[in-house]
């Protein structure tokens, strides 16, 4: 059986460190909704998937047409819009709901979260892109947040009930039905002490989420909402907007290890990193994007940080050194990739702003062997110059291309196993391949 070695090229770090990047926001306008102009929201998935919902900015609100959705699969390039969400399945009264969470799983599917009467939640679900939408959870507490691990599982936090404890329900099956999460696995809060209710003190993973308190603790969990633990943070408070102490604010944790996380302080935008999921904390000293409203995010399959505030800084090295992008100020900054990362202008969502120059990791992180069934597995000649074929017994499933840079340049299926590369500049290539239920990762050179 023939072993097929991987090779880590940690020149590739290097080399984006080094580079000039071209860092910049682009404006994006979504198309809206006809007569929906007003309070934009929005929630990114997997797969560069946007999800916009608009108000018509009616007084009293159209009950029966409440809200409307422009949906984007390609990173905000091109939008399609339809459906509307009837504010009378939340509640009779449009006055006594607050929104409190928005979720997009697929271009068909997303959840939105309300709280009614501010004591108990409700749950609905799109599977149609927006045209009609089913309740699927109602919760006897107020919800503080939603998470989605992935399009299956998913999590939404609710207030501590009479034991002291915060009320979680979990779902495995997009959102279709929810259970209550055991309470012996969930902490107890302290003296007053509830979830931080503004959204960047709440930050997920693939299995972890993060969710930050007004006692300065984080409440967190590594198997997608089963079991939780708290860790204490540098600040004995959370979000304390009228204390002169600092204290506690936005949260960011990696995507890839849910030990590494940062935090900032609410006035200083000071910036803490964990290494060991919040037993201990680093002081990196402050972001410097401005005197207030300081936010981050963790690109996903990236090395890029995302500081904002009254401007915007990157850093590639987990928080040691900055690198301005602008001085302009933007809020709330989100990221599900490099061509999914997003920021606005406004606290209230007025103006929508894109990411540009990013870029992602090749899928080569280690020194890894893979083994395949296939023996006569190989691609060839290396060297290539117009076409690079694959030596298989079968057809290949799929594959992708990056460039030694991280950016994504090709990707498909081929009928022959042959891959046109004639276009490609000269250079080294990494292509991924999905083959006879493995994936395989190996280096190529066009000449």
């Amino acid at each position: 059986m023939e072993k097929l070695y991987i090779f880590v090229f940690t020149i590739l770090g290097i080399i984006i460190n080094a580079q000039t990047l071209n860092l910049y926001w682009k404006s994006v306008e979504p198309t809206r909704p006809p007569g929906f102009t007003y309070s934009p929201l929005y929630a990114l998935g997997k797969n560069d998937l946007i999800w916009m919902s608009f108000s018509d900015g009616a007084v009293p609100f159209n009950v029966s047409t409440g809200r409307s959705f422009s949906v984007s699969t390609n990173g905000g390039d091109t939008w399609s819009t339809k459906g509307y969400f009837p504010f009378n399945l939340v509640s009779p009264n449009e006055n006594n709901m607050t929104f409190r969470g928005f979720n997009a799983l697929s271009k068909d599917s997303a959840l939105l979260l309300w709280s009614v009467d501010n004591v108990y939640a409700k749950v609905f679900k799109t599977k149609d892109g927006g045209v009609t939408w089913q309740k699927t959870g109602e919760f006897d507490t107020y919800p503080h947040s939603i998470h989605f691990f992935d399009e299956s599982n998913g999590v939404v936090v609710c207030r501590e009930d009479t034991s002291k404890k915060f009320k979680v329900y979990r779902t495995t099956n997009g959102g279709d039905s929810w259970q209550q999460v055991n309470p012996a696995g969930i902490p107890s809060t302290i003296g007053y002490e509830t979830a931080i209710l503004t959204w960047t003190h709440f930050s997920g993973s693939k299995n972890s989420f993060w969710v930050g308190t007004t006692s300065g603790r984080i409440f967190i969990t590594k198997d997608k909402g089963v079991t939780w633990s708290f860790v204490n943070t540098p600040y004995p408070a959370g979000a304390a907007y009228g204390s002169s102490a600092d204290s506690l604010g936005a949260i960011a944790v990696d995507d890839e290890n849910s030990d590494l996380g940062y935090i900032l302080g609410l006035k200083t935008g000071m910036l803490h990193r964990t290494t060991d999921g919040g037993a201990t904390w680093a002081p990196l000293g402050p972001t410097e994007t401005g005197t207030s409203d300081y936010s981050i995010v963790k690109v996903p399959n990236s090395n890029f940080l995302i500081a904002t505030g009254q401007k915007t800084r990157y850093s590639t090295n987990k928080g040691e050194t900055w690198t301005d992008i602008d001085n302009i100020a933007k809020f709330g900054p989100n990221s599900t990739g490099a061509n999914c990362t997003f920021t606005t202008l406004s606290s209230s969502f007025g103006f929508f702003f894109k990411l540009m120059g990013l870029t992602g990791k090749t899928p080569a992180e280690d020194d890894v062997t893979v083994e395949t069934p296939d023996e006569e597995f190989a691609i060839y000649p290396i060297p290539t110059g117009n076409y690079l074929y694959i030596r298989s017994k079968i057809l290949i499933d799929h594959y992708t291309i990056w460039d030694s840079a991280g950016r994504l340049i090709q990707q498909g299926k081929t009928n022959d196993n042959s891959i046109d590369v004639a276009w490609f500049s000269k250079g080294t290539y990494h292509i991924e391949i999905l083959h006879n239920g493995r994936t395989i990762v190996k280096k190529f050179i066009k000449k």
